[in-house]
C-alpha cells in the first residue's frame, strides 16, 4: 500500500519532488523489509543476505539488508555454556575458557566468542592458545529446516503468480537451501579450514 500511496502522491508534482517522494518511500519500505526479515530470522535472513548483494536491488534496500550479514541477536552466555557442556561434556572448561563480554559477532546460524583453548600438540604436550569458538544458536537447525520448506512453497507460488519477476526464485531458494544445510554441520567447515591451512603451508607464501 505504501507504493500505491506514493504513486498517487507524485501525480502532478515536479520531477525533483517526485524523486524525493519515491526516495522516502523506498527508505521506509527498506526499513520495513529489514525489520520483518530480522523478526522472522532463520532461512529468511539467509535469503535476504543473498539478495543484499544483488545488483538488481535498489541501493537503499541493499544498505538495509546488508546489516543482516553479521548483526543478528546473540544467545546469552548461560545458553552458550549449556551448549558447550552438551557437546563437550561437563568438564568442557578444562579445554575451553570463554572470555567475558559479548560475542565478536553473531550471524544467522552461529555466534563467535574469544576464547583460550587447550590444544594437544605432538608428543602429548598441552599448550594454551588464543582463539575463537563458534557456537551454533540453540534450535536454529530445526527453525532453518522449517523455513526452507516454507520458502520453497513461497518460491513456487511466486514463480507461477509473477513469472516475469520471480522466474529464478525457485533456483535461488534451492541452491541456498543446499548451502545452508551444509553450514549447519561445522565439521564440514572445520575440514575446509584444515585443507586451506595445508594448501597455504604447502604454497610457502
Amino acid at each position: 500500500w505504501r507504493v500505491g500511496c506514493a504513486s498517487l502522491a507524485v501525480r502532478g508534482r515536479s520531477a525533483a519532488a517526485a524523486d524525493a517522494l519515491w526516495e522516502m518511500t523506498h527508505r521506509v519500505n527498506a526499513r520495513f523489509v529489514y525489520d520483518t526479515v530480522a523478526s522472522l530470522g532463520g532461512f529468511w535472513v539467509k535469503l535476504a543476505q543473498a539478495t543484499s548483494i544483488s545488483s538488481a536491488l535498489p541501493e537503499v534496500y541493499k544498505l538495509e539488508l546488508a546489516q543482516l550479514q553479521d548483526a543478528m541477536p546473540a544467545d546469552d552466555l548461560p545458553s552458550v555454556h549449556r551448549l558447550l557442556e552438551a557437546e563437550l561434556g561437563p568438564e568442557w572448561r578444562s579445554s575451553v575458557k570463554l572470555y567475558d563480554g559479548p560475542p565478536l559477532g553473531s550471524a544467522t546460524i552461529a555466534q563467535v566468542h574469544r576464547a583460550r583453548l587447550r590444544v594437544v600438540r605432538e608428543g602429548g604436550r598441552v599448550e594454551e592458545v588464543e582463539g575463537v569458538v563458534k557456537v551454533q544458536h540453540r534450535h536454529v537447525e530445526r527453525s532453518l529446516l522449517i523455513d526452507i520448506g516454507a520458502s520453497q512453497i513461497v518460491a513456487l507460488l511466486a514463480s507461477f503468480a509473477f513469472p516475469h519477476l520471480f522466474q529464478d526464485m525457485r533456483v535461488v531458494v534451492k541452491d541456498l537451501s543446499v548451502l545452508t544445510r551444509a553450514e549447519l554441520d561445522f565439521r564440514i567447515e572445520a575440514q575446509s579450514q584444515a585443507t586451506a591451512r595445508e594448501l597455504l603451508a604447502a604454497s610457502e607464501l
